[in-house]
């Protein structure tokens, strides 16, 4: 399902919120526009209730009104008006006497809804005191005008409303699209870069993308150095190859032309040597490389070196020979965090350079926990490595003076995965116990 860009769903969220305030805006406007016009009408209603009330008067112990011919004017442009006074006895002695009036104590205008002939009034009451006790008067007027003035008031504020929304949402997308130019332009410049150009990217950009573009630059540097690590290992390998491969060819050549039998089983011995040692270097080789590809990519886990290192030697013993193996290692785990199958390839190739190059009657794995590092340690009888080439060995295709293939990779692969277990590999020579490959990383949680 393919997702809204950056830009669209900016502006949606945006017309949402836009549409929400409008909406709170153009609520209040009718609310206050009725409220307006109530007041305003209600205003009126008062002031010709009192007008009508001034015009009282009593004549003759009866009570007299001039007819409110200026306030029904006034009032009835739009709506139905209606009337009546009452004198302090009850008697409706002008108006309409079917007109209801809205309760409320004597000396007070009251203000109410009434219903008359199935129409809706406003209706204002007040009251004055005359000669004989409390007259009242009731002005009553329809709805239409107010809710006419309130449609207008509310319209010509929806007008302002809907004229600022617009405004204000073209301002914003003008703004996201402005804003959005230093990412164009993050974009362009990958688009137009040649795939095998992997330098940073160097942009000028506001400080809210810096983070993003060193991000790039960190991913594009982690990239080059996986593909020229690549680059160097085939082209390593296929100088490594090479020379063994014409070695066998030639091998093969002289035992076709052999003079005698003893000649052709001593050149087959020699092509069989050749061709094992280079199946061990292909899968040197190939470990080596799998071990590059998984550096900084595959997710640590927990992984009990204990378990780990019991299973390495149980799966080589086969190739020890006469020579005695023996594990010592803590009774519980030893836990590290790391990528459990480049941890195997490491200790696997440390083990077997010990049976194939180094031991002589005895190889010893130990697994220690000391100072919060986890340490394997791979312990042999022979004569070790020189002091002076422990810093080739860890290179890949450092060579052995002996020339012997497949000896140059293995503790190049366990350098590679210690270096990317922030561990170390170490050496430790001794005349009395022996010559000792050490891997050591940190240990999860400390040591007991």
């Amino acid at each position: 399902m393919p997702t809204r860009s950056l830009h669209a769903r900016i502006v949606l969220l945006m017309s949402v919120v836009f549409a929400l305030v409008a909406g709170g805006f153009a609520t209040a406007a009718w609310y206050y526009a009725r409220l307006t016009a109530d007041q305003a009408h209600d205003a009126l209603l008062v002031s010709g209730a009192a007008q009508i009330a001034e015009n009282m008067y009593v004549q003759g112990g009866v009570l007299t009104v001039e007819p409110p011919i200026a306030v029904i004017a006034g009032l009835s442009a739009r709506d139905l008006v209606a009337y009546k006074v009452v004198d302090a006895r009850g008697v409706v002695v002008a108006g309409n006497p079917d007109l209801p009036s809205p309760g409320g104590p004597h000396a007070a205008t009251v203000l109410g809804d009434v219903e008359l002939m199935h129409h809706a009034y406003r209706a204002a009451t007040t009251f004055r005191l005359i000669q004989g006790g409390w007259a009242s008067v009731t002005l009553a007027q329809t709805l239409r005008a107010r809710e006419a003035l309130a449609e207008s008031l509310t319209g010509k504020a929806m007008v302002g409303i809907l004229g600022m929304s617009v405004l204000g949402l073209g301002a914003t997308l003008i703004a996201v699209k402005l804003a959005l130019i230093p990412l164009a332009r993050v974009e362009k410049a990958i688009a137009a870069r040649d795939p095998q150009d992997l330098r940073p990217l160097e942009l000028e950009a506001p400080p809210e993308i810096h983070t993003l573009l060193a991000s790039i630059n960190a991913f594009m540097a982690r990239l080059d150095a996986h593909v020229r690590q690549m680059q160097r290992l085939i082209g390593d390998a296929a100088h490594q190859v090479r020379t063994p491969l014409a070695a066998l060819a030639a091998q093969l050549d002289l035992m076709a032309v052999a003079p005698t039998e003893e000649a052709r089983r001593q050149y087959l011995v020699r092509v069989q040597d050749r061709a094992a040692q280079l199946g061990r270097l292909a899968a040197q080789l190939f470990d080596h490389a799998m071990v590059v590809h998984r550096a900084g990519v595959v997710r640590f886990e927990p992984v009990d070196i204990v378990d780990l290192s019991r299973q390495v030697l149980l799966a080589l013993a086969p190739l020890a020979g006469a020579i005695v193996l023996a594990f010592d290692a803590p009774e519980g785990p030893v836990i590290a965090a790391g990528d459990r199958v480049s941890l195997r390839e490491a200790l696997s190739n440390v083990v077997h350079n010990a049976l194939r190059h180094g031991a002589r009657r005895t190889v010893t794995l130990s697994v220690l926990c000391r100072d919060g590092m986890a340490s394997i340690e791979v312990l042999d009888d022979g004569p070790g490595i020189p002091p002076g080439r422990w810093h080739h060995v860890r290179q890949a295709f450092h060579g052995r003076a002996d020339d012997r293939l497949g000896a140059g990779l293995g503790l190049a692969i366990a350098e590679e995965v210690m270096r990317a277990h922030r561990g170390s590999l170490s050496f430790r020579s001794r005349s009395d116990e022996g010559f000792a490959v050490i891997l050591s990383l940190p240990a999860q949680g400390g040591c007991a």
